[in-house]
């Protein structure tokens, strides 16, 4: 018999404010998301430059006045004190807004001709704030803008962080015609209103794909059911169709790199489709149903 003992789940991360202005005080809710083990009763939190109070999985963070960075840790023991494991991260303090350059990528033209743009913050900012007026703004999460063929799009970006928000930059974002690319069809019933190209305004995963056949005035009706989102191991579609068909699933990355490429054979009635995201990385993807008439396309969150 193998016996192991020690730490099955130690800490992984700690979940805190990465940037914090000098000149602002307050309390902050930092997090540990790695569950206990068995032998231990309880999370320890110690910081540097601040003070902290909790014995939980959460904390409550109070920096002090002053310039100096934080080292905040948690730990779990066990066995006594024979066993410990310690994680830190470090709060950069700062008394400055960004001065750094926001930066993006743009993707090759994906089905129906649709550019993917993806925008980074720089070194020293934390978020990204989004415009089309440059005067109301709003956090830009997740910061990605999907662009149609022949459609030119402007967005204000600014880097943001606890002391404030620099510079804002006018972007430009131009998908061209792509003839070769087809065009997308689908439409998006989430029970209440008709939607083009999937941009519903309930956040439902539950949705509908109704298209119109030229020269025929039968509506062919797919329901298609995408869970979980966010996904973690695996991604289940559950199609249930009027007729036998096959489908290709295409998962891609915000770059436009095709990560999964599959063809499923559909069946008349429920049908279930089961993607493994095991070795994907985190992050934010588009998913794209095509059964040759049609294509529905769904940004899905990976997250382990």
């Amino acid at each position: 018999m193998i016996v192991n003992i020690g730490f099955v789940n130690p800490p992984s991360s700690i979940i805190c404010p990465l940037y914090l202005c000098t000149n602002h005080g307050g309390n902050y809710i930092v997090s540990c998301p790695t569950p206990l083990p068995s032998f231990s009763s309880s999370y320890v939190w110690a910081s540097s430059n601040a003070s902290i109070i909790g014995s939980g999985s959460s904390a409550t963070l109070s920096p002090n006045a002053n310039a100096t960075d934080i080292l905040l840790s948690v730990s779990m023991t066990g066995c006594g004190g024979i066993f410990s494991k310690v994680y830190t991260r470090t709060i950069t303090r700062s008394t400055t807004v960004p001065a750094g350059a926001v930066t993006r990528t743009q993707s090759a033209q994906t089905f129906g001709g649709v550019v993917i743009f993806t925008y980074y913050p720089p070194a020293d900012a934390t978020s990204l704030q989004e415009s089309t007026d440059g005067i109301n703004w709003s956090t830009f999460n997740p910061p990605v803008v999907e662009v149609e063929q022949g459609t030119t799009v402007y967005l204000y970006v600014r880097p943001a962080n606890d002391c404030g928000t620099g510079a804002s930059v006018r972007w430009r974002m131009v998908s061209p015609i792509c003839p070769s690319c087809g065009a997308i069809t689908t439409y998006v019933d989430n029970g209440t209103n008709m939607i083009i190209n999937s941009k519903s305004e309930n956040n439902t995963n539950e949705n509908i794909i109704s298209s119109i056949k030229k020269g025929d005035t039968e509506m062919k009706k797919i329901e298609v059911i995408i869970f979980p989102n966010p996904a973690d191991q695996n991604l289940t579609v559950n199609i249930n169709s009027l007729e036998s068909s096959s489908y290709k699933i295409t998962l891609y990355d915000m770059l436009g790199k095709e990560i999964v490429n599959n063809i499923k054979a559909i069946q008349v009635g429920a049908n279930e489709i089961n993607i493994d995201l095991s070795v994907i990385e985190n992050g934010i993807y588009l998913l794209y149903i095509n059964d040759g008439k049609q294509i529905k396309r769904e940004k899905i969150v990976v997250s382990h």
